[in-house]
C-alpha cells in the first residue's frame, strides 16, 4: 500500500468517527462527543496538512527529476554526450577471450566514474577543486606547454622593470615588463617564469643543461632599471575565472643595448629575420693567451 492510500484510508476513518459522533450535546455525555469531535477535526486538520506538504515534496522532487532528465538528454545528444559515451564504451568494454563477445566491466565503469567525478570537481572554486587542478596540471601541463611552446613561441624587445616571487613552493616568478605598440603607446605585460618538463627539455636544447631554473632567468632583471631585453616567450593573457587564467610564460631575457634593441625592431618590422646577439655563457672559458714564440736555436760555439 502506497503512501497516499494509508492517507486517504486515514482521512476515511477521521470522517466516520466524526459522523457517528453528531453534534454537541450539552450533557455530560454530549461534552464527552464534544471532545471527541474537537480531536477528530484537529487529527483531520493535521493529516490534511501532512498530505499537503507531502505533495509538495512529491511535486518538487517530480520537478527536479524532470530538470535532471532534460539536462541529460541535452547533454547525452551534445558532442560532450557523445564524445563521452564513445570513451566509456571503448574504456569499459572488456572483450570475452573465449567468446569474442564484448561485456561491460564493473571495474573498469567503476573507475571510469569515478575519475570522472573527480576530474570534474576541478570546476568547483576554491579548496574543493585544489587537489583536481594539481593533479591534472601534474600530467597535463607538460605537454599543455609544450603544445603552446610549439605554436606560440616568438622573440620580442621588452623593457623589463620589475621581478618578485609568486610562489616559494614550486619557485613560481612573475616578471612585469613594457612594449613599445608604436605612437608613444606602451603595452604592459605580466610574463610567469615557472619550471615545467618542457621548459627542462627547451632548456637542453637551447642551452645545453637539462634544468631550468626560474630564479637563474629572472636574475639578469634589474628592478626599476628599465632595460632592454630580448625576451623569448610563449603564450598570451587569457582570462575565463579568477582561478582559471593566464599568463604569457618567459622562457629567456637576455639584455641587449638601445641599438641592438633598435635594430632588431627595425628587421622585424621589415619582415626580415633579426639578428640576435649571442648570449654570454654561464660557464664561459677564458680566452687562451697566446703563447711566446719559443727561443731561436743557437750555434754551437766553436771548439
Amino acid at each position: 500500500m502506497t503512501e497516499a492510500s494509508k492517507i486517504d484510508e486515514l482521512l476515511e476513518k477521521a470522517r466516520r468517527m466524526k459522523a457517528q459522533s453528531g453534534a454537541t450535546p450539552a450533557n455530560d455525555a454530549g461534552f464527552k462527543g464534544g471532545i471527541k469531535t474537537t480531536v477528530i477535526g484537529d487529527t483531520l486538520n493535521d493529516i490534511k496538512a501532512v498530505r499537503q506538504t507531502a505533495d509538495e515534496v512529491k511535486g518538487g522532487m517530480t520537478f527536479f527529476k524532470q530538470l535532471g532528465l532534460t539536462a541529460f538528454e541535452k547533454t547525452r545528444n551534445s558532442w560532450v554526450g557523445k564524445a563521452y559515451a564513445w570513451a566509456f564504451k571503448k574504456v569499459c568494454m572488456k572483450k570475452d577471450k573465449a567468446t569474442g563477445e564484448k561485456h561491460l566491466s564493473k571495474k573498469r565503469a567503476g573507475a571510469f566514474i569515478l575519475s570522472t567525478v573527480f576530474l570534474a570537481s576541478a570546476a568547483i572554486p576554491g579548496a574543493i577543486g585544489t587537489p583536481a587542478r594539481d593533479t591534472i596540471g601534474a600530467v597535463v601541463e607538460p605537454m599543455y606547454d609544450g603544445a603552446r611552446m610549439t605554436t606560440m613561441m616568438h622573440k620580442d624587445v621588452y623593457y623589463l622593470n620589475d621581478q618578485h616571487m609568486a610562489s616559494h613552493e614550486d619557485n613560481t616568478w612573475v616578471v612585469k615588463g613594457t612594449r613599445e605598440k608604436g605612437a608613444g603607446v606602451d603595452e604592459a605585460t605580466l610574463f610567469t617564469v615557472k619550471p615545467s618538463l618542457a621548459h627542462d627539455i627547451w632548456n637542453w636544447t637551447h642551452k645545453g643543461h637539462p634544468f631550468f631554473i626560474p630564479d637563474q632567468v629572472v636574475a639578469p632583471v634589474a628592478p626599476s632599471n628599465n632595460q632592454a631585453y630580448i625576451v623569448t616567450s610563449y603564450g598570451v593573457r587569457w582570462r575565463m575565472a579568477k582561478w582559471l587564467q593566464a599568463y604569457p610564460v618567459m622562457l629567456d631575457a637576455q639584455p641587449v643595448t638601445e641599438a641592438q634593441a633598435a635594430a632588431f625592431n627595425k628587421a622585424v618590422a621589415n619582415g626580415e629575420k633579426p639578428v640576435i646577439p649571442a648570449p654570454v655563457s654561464e660557464h664561459a672559458q677564458p680566452a687562451a693567451q697566446p703563447s711566446a714564440p719559443a727561443p731561436a736555436p743557437q750555434a754551437p760555439a766553436p771548439r
